[in-house]
């Protein structure tokens, strides 16, 4: 059943339906999966087998909910939902430090995690494509949009009662999937957000992760590292490339403590010159204000890694400015942040921008190549699937089929 399933993936059929009346047409299909040309199963004995290979429910989140509001949009063109405040990241590291790392998907994925690590991802470490004593891996995401309208109905009778506005829960067919934004394409979506893990240096997918679409990618990343090392305790995690979505100070925190190198693109966003705020920096690092007068200091976020400096004319008491020219509209006065020297996100090692900084954060890209392959060579979004358990296995069979051909690369390039 699985090596039929796998032919399907390889022979680009997105539905279960007719793969199975596929195999009973066509004998070569059926001599190659195992089955003999007059006896091949139905549609249902794949579901059976696949249930067989997921323990309990199907999804995640009960069928029955509350609808959730859709995220906000970016800002300007191309820019992301802010869904999520990277100040809450140490939130979320200390979280799945504290509780077992993977959780209810450790569960889930335990038995067809186990053959995807046994005979596909064995496979590559054998064959030298993953060396997992010093992995380099690359992180993106990206959308994945499985439905035109959101997948549910109502349960009460609030519709016919004239109630626009109902805030009854909902019966959802595919509870785990939302609406996100996506950000390239510029609309709303409905689906998951996918989050996947890929060797920098041989392109192959190691492990992937479906979010909620509103899910931000910094959680989503950090999810799924702790299910890489939940899954794959003895495996060594030596460098981590991601792009400026992750730009927090508690991801480099995180890093250094597991004796991780990050590569994270600095995120500028929001972010302007000292010159074009209206204050400049002397010799001591002290601000200026427009007027030449050293702003006084107001104490420093440890959490942000920045000192605060004040207006020297600034009542603290009564949180009232009494200069006579005002540099800006706020009635407390001039506010500036002066980021520390000991901030790893802006010193990092090596420096950022250096020649050995670009060469190694130029293998990024290596991620956005396998989501590439995996949703559009492979048709992920064409899945006609409503539960997670389907989108998992299809996922995880996406991934087989690719280290398959880079086993063809692989002893092509040998002889």
């Amino acid at each position: 059943m699985l090596r039929s399933y796998l032919l399907s993936i390889w022979l680009k059929s997105s539905s279960l339906v007719d793969w199975a009346e596929r195999l009973r047409s066509d004998e070569s299909l059926a001599i190659l999966s195992g089955f003999s040309h007059d006896h091949t199963p139905s549609f249902g004995a794949f579901y059976d087998f696949f249930h067989r290979l997921w323990p309990g429910c199907n999804n995640f989140l009960p069928h029955l909910r509350y609808r959730i509001k859709k995220p906000s949009k970016g800002k300007s063109n191309g820019e992301k939902s802010p869904s999520f405040d990277k100040d809450n990241a140490a939130t979320v590291i200390k979280y799945f430090d504290r509780h077992s790392a993977g959780g209810i998907l450790m569960t889930k994925l335990h038995i067809i995690g186990e053959i995807y690590s046994r005979v596909f991802l064995a496979s590559s470490i054998h064959k030298d494509l993953l060396d997992v004593r010093k992995l380099v891996l690359a992180g993106d995401g990206t959308p994945v949009k499985v439905s035109n309208r959101e997948r549910s109905h109502s349960t009460c009778y609030c519709n016919e009662k004239g109630i626009v506005n109902c805030h009854h829960k909902r019966w959802f067919s595919q509870p785990d999937a939302n609406w996100g934004w996506d950000s390239s394409r510029n609309f709303f979506f409905y689906g998951y957000n996918l989050y996947l893990f890929t060797d920098a240096n041989s392109g192959l997918p190691v492990f992937p992760i479906l979010e909620r679409a509103s899910r931000h990618d910094l959680p989503a990343m950090l999810h799924g590292l702790a299910c890489i090392k939940a899954f794959f305790a003895d495996w060594n995690i030596s460098v981590l490339i991601l792009d400026s979505a992750h730009d927090a100070t508690a991801v480099y925190e995180m890093c250094n403590k597991s004796s991780i190198t990050p590569f994270i693109d600095l995120n500028l966003r929001g972010t302007k010159s000292a010159e074009e705020k209206g204050y400049t920096i002397s010799d001591k690092g002290v601000p200026i204000c427009p007027l030449g007068l050293p702003l006084k200091p107001d104490g420093t976020d440890k959490k942000r890694h920045r000192a605060k400096y004040i207006c020297p004319k600034t009542k603290y008491a009564e949180r009232l400015c009494l200069c006579d020219k005002r540099c800006t509209k706020s009635t407390y006065g001039r506010v500036v942040h002066i980021s520390l020297k000991d901030n790893p996100r802006l010193f990092c090692d090596p420096p950022r921008g250096s020649p050995q900084w670009k060469q190694i954060y130029n293998k990024r890209t290596s991620a956005e190549r396998a989501n590439k392959r995996i949703k559009i060579d492979g048709l992920l979004e064409e899945g006609r699937h409503h539960s997670s358990m389907m989108w998992y296995i299809r996922l995880l069979k996406l991934r087989s089929c690719e280290t398959a051909k880079l086993f063809d690369l692989y002893h092509f390039l040998k002889k």
